[in-house]
């Protein structure tokens, strides 16, 4: 994973960065939002353990059975953006990849117009 990420960064350079940025803050500040709007979190990450324990061989992850109901709202939602991650990361790579074409070839046709 780290040597895609190194690849990105040193074929896109400073897009890759922002766009990354720029989704974690924004999946960060959703979680929040969604969790200052009352969903049930702990509801929903009992469902998620029991999905994964019977559908998956990987199983029901430990750290789900720790989790306690006295948490912050911020500390659930920084999990819940976490939880997110895997989503995050290819549309990230997909829109880092998006700019960089764009900008090639916004950068041929002023090439073009010298």
């Amino acid at each position: 994973m780290w040597n895609r990420f190194r690849h990105l960064i040193a074929t896109y350079g400073v897009p890759f960065i922002v766009v990354s940025s720029v989704m974690s803050v924004c999946s960060f500040l959703l979680s929040f939002l969604v969790v200052s709007l009352g969903l049930d979190v702990k509801g929903l990450l009992e469902t998620l353990g029991n999905w994964l324990e019977q559908n998956t061989f990987v199983g029901r992850p430990s750290f789900l059975d720790k989790i306690s109901p006295q948490l912050g709202s911020l500390a659930v939602a920084y999990l819940l953006h976490r939880l997110t991650s895997p989503l995050r990361i290819p549309l990230c790579i997909y829109i880092t990849r998006y700019i960089g074409k764009w900008r090639a070839q916004r950068e041929m046709v002023s090439l073009d117009t010298m």
